[in-house]
C-alpha cells in the first residue's frame, strides 16, 4: 500500500501539529517494537502490545503501513531502516 492508498481526503500539511503527531504515533510504534525484541517492556508497553508491533514491522503489516501513510514515510523503507537497526537481524531475509 503507497501513502497515497490511505483512505484519508486530508493529509496532514508538512510542519502541522497534525503531522507532528503521526511521527509520533510512529515513533512510539517503532520504540515498542524495540523494546520486545531486546526483551524490554516496561509497564507502559505491554508485552502483548509490543509483540503485535514489532510482528507488524516484520510482516510490513498494516499499521505499519496505515501510520507511514499519515507521516509520509514510505513503509518498506522504514521497514529496511528498522531490520538494518537490529544487529542480529540486519540480514535476515537477504540471500547470496
Amino acid at each position: 500500500m503507497e501513502p497515497d492508498d490511505i483512505d484519508n481526503d486530508q493529509k496532514p500539511e508538512p510542519g502541522s501539529p497534525e503531522l507532528d503527531l503521526w511521527i509520533a504515533a510512529l515513533t512510539l510504534y517503532l520504540g515498542d517494537a524495540r523494546r520486545c525484541y531486546e526483551g524490554k517492556t516496561s509497564w507502559s508497553a505491554p508485552a502483548g502490545p509490543a509483540r503485535e508491533a514489532l510482528q507488524d514491522i516484520l510482516s510490513e503489516g498494516p499499521i505499519l503501513r496505515r501510520l507511514c501513510g499519515f507521516a509520509g514515510v514510505d513503509p518498506h523503507w522504514l521497514y529496511e531502516k528498522f531490520m538494518e537497526s537490529l544487529p542480529e537481524m540486519a540480514n535476515f531475509g537477504k540471500t547470496g
